[in-house]
């Protein structure tokens, strides 16, 4: 062991020593105090210390109860989220279309499936052209104009687009080599999500009904059991009956031992 260790170690021995020693003067002062007092002042000492120790121990309890129900009402507060979510996940995306459960996302705006019918479709544009000619004059003006000058031309005739209509907007997308098995998924999927979504949000309104009344019950049981700790507290202070009485007992006894008073020279 080195020197350095040893003056370390004794330095520290020497702190906890006279620590101690301090501790133990406090002590034996307090002590000597206290059977210093009388009767009276001996009770006001304990009647006070019991108020305190009381008024601690509501004080602890109270926040004690205040921080059992952080945990019970986070939980019921991410149910209620993860309720608000289903039917809202995410499903895919192609190019700068974005698939959701519940709605689809475009460059040319949002549309939720609760709101109308959505379809999408993976066509030539000779074909998109006879059939949808209408529905795509809706689309964006540059893309449109793109897709009508491509089909003029026979070899353009048969480029592959894929047509995503909502009753707001059309999203038209020009298909380039390879794409199209994504295309025809993706087109599938959105069909699909649109029709299931009356499914989905039916089961989010049931959820959400049942986790939010699951949160106000959660709130409810907390705001009764914070009440009863604070109802608790404010008892125990207003309570000074014993320190009340043992005060006067010892301004009784300072009026006894308080020396005659001289009578007054005639």
């Amino acid at each position: 062991m080195s020197n350095t260790t040893i003056v370390v170690l004794a330095i520290v021995a020497i702190v906890v020593v006279a620590a101690i020693a301090v501790y133990v003067w406090l002590w034996l002062r307090k002590r000597r105090r206290i059977d210093e007092m009388t009767p009276e002042e001996r009770e006001f000492y304990e009647a006070k210390r019991q108020r305190d120790q009381a008024i601690a121990l509501s004080e602890k309890t109270l926040k004690t109860t205040v921080e059992a129900w952080t945990a019970p009402v986070k939980m019921a507060e991410q149910s209620l989220a993860a309720a608000h979510s289903i039917g809202a996940r995410p499903l895919g995306s192609f190019e700068k279309v974005r698939l959701f459960e519940d709605h689809v996302e475009t460059p040319q705006g949002t549309f939720r499936f609760e709101n109308g019918a959505v379809e999408a479709v993976v066509d030539t544009a000779a074909n998109l052209a006879r059939v949808k000619e209408a529905v795509l004059s809706r689309a964006d003006k540059q893309v449109f104009a793109d897709f009508v000058s491509r089909t003029g031309r026979p070899e353009g005739a048969q480029a592959l687009y894929l047509v995503v209509e909502t009753p707001i907007f059309v999203t038209l997308i020009a298909l380039g080599t390879g794409d199209e098995p994504d295309a025809r998924q993706f087109s599938l999927s959105v069909n699909g999500a649109a029709v299931s979504a009356a499914g989905h949000q039916a089961s989010r309104e049931s959820a959400v009904a049942r986790a939010q009344a699951d949160l106000e019950r959660v709130l409810a049981d907390k705001a009764a059991a914070v009440q009863s700790a604070q109802t608790e507290l404010e008892a125990v202070a207003v309570d000074t009956r014993r320190l009340d009485a043992a005060t006067r007992a010892v301004e009784e006894a300072a009026v006894r031992s308080a020396p005659p008073r001289s009578a007054p020279p005639e």
